[in-house]
């Protein structure tokens, strides 16, 4: 590829990144110029100068503050399934500016693979739901797309393995519709599509830490909660009329999965991101022939409420 055509492919993953977090908003005024600077700037700065900075507090009511402070209350708790569900299923419509500023400021500040998983859903909720918002579902698949690929990259620093495996095979399958409508579209659009979540997964690499929700729910937490929780009585419901029953393990709210060493995941991580652009071609092409299924909310695996 020549460098004409190198620069050329990245101004239109820059082009279609402000789109997604910036121009896409624009019906959702007035902060929808806000987000297209940001969404500019975070691909062409340095990790180290990119965070966004979030919307002053004199922009929401105290109504919508003490919203957004809960929001960040349910997250360090790892109460994932509140968490999504106060974003998902709004009590009043004025908290839906504060959830689009919440998911798409932490999305691109590196916070947990959750915030863009929960971001992609209400992208793909307003763009099913409102006609007015059809363009939202493209930015959706995007956002989905980043968070594959960041449990691609990140999962490496899980000692669990099982854990990001997991969740990788559960993103493929909540977020369907979403890599289908991608897939169907022209070359072109595709491409610059997987540009950008390579972009974002780049771009935000330094800011992410090591984060719980993509190390839980794997095999070594559930043989932890077996033997903390040994000799307790188990739920079990039946999964359908022909599948038998699905045994409800009891889990710990509060449980803290091990993380690896940086020297033990990085060479390991820069190998997979090398990868990235083939991996996502391959991975979309997938599902050209899958027809679409019902969805409203792809709600996370969830550790217990308090």
């Amino acid at each position: 590829m020549t460098t004409g055509a190198s620069n050329s492919g990245a101004a239109r993953a820059r082009r279609t990144l402000a789109w997604l977090v910036g121009a896409s908003l624009c019906m959702l005024a007035p902060f929808a110029a806000r987000a297209a600077t940001e969404a500019v700037q975070i691909v062409e700065a340095a990790p180290e100068t990119a965070v966004p900075a979030p919307p002053p507090p004199d922009s929401y009511t105290a109504e919508q503050r003490s919203f957004l402070a809960a929001l960040d209350r349910l997250l360090a708790a790892q109460d994932y399934k509140t968490l999504a569900e106060q974003i998902l299923s709004p009590k009043i419509s004025a908290h839906l500016k504060p959830a689009l500023d919440w998911t798409r400021t932490g999305t691109l500040t590196g916070r947990s693979i959750i915030v863009p998983l929960i971001y992609a859903s209400l992208l793909w909720e307003l763009g099913v739901n409102y006609p007015q918002f059809a363009d939202f579902k493209t930015s959706s698949g995007i956002v989905a797309l980043y968070a594959l690929l960041v449990a691609h990259a990140d999962g490496f620093k899980c000692a669990d393995p099982t854990a990001p495996s997991h969740r990788i095979d559960v993103i493929g399958e909540q977020y369907r519709n979403q890599f289908a409508a991608l897939a169907v579209e022209p070359e072109a659009k595709r491409r610059d599509a997987i540009a950008a979540a390579i972009n974002m997964e780049r771009t935000t690499a330094e800011l992410r830490g090591n984060d719980k929700y993509l190390c839980r729910f794997g095999m070594q937490e559930t043989l932890d909660d077996l033997q903390k929780h040994q000799g307790e009585p188990v739920t079990a419901k039946p999964k359908s009329a022909f599948a038998g029953f699905e045994i409800e393990l009891p889990r710990d709210p509060d449980y803290e999965p091990s993380f690896l060493t940086r020297d033990e995941w990085t060479k390991k991580q820069a190998a997979a991101r090398a990868r990235f652009p083939t991996m996502l071609a391959g991975f979309l092409a997938k599902y050209k022939t899958r027809a679409a299924h019902p969805q409203t909310s792809a709600l996370p695996e969830a550790a217990p409420s308090r």
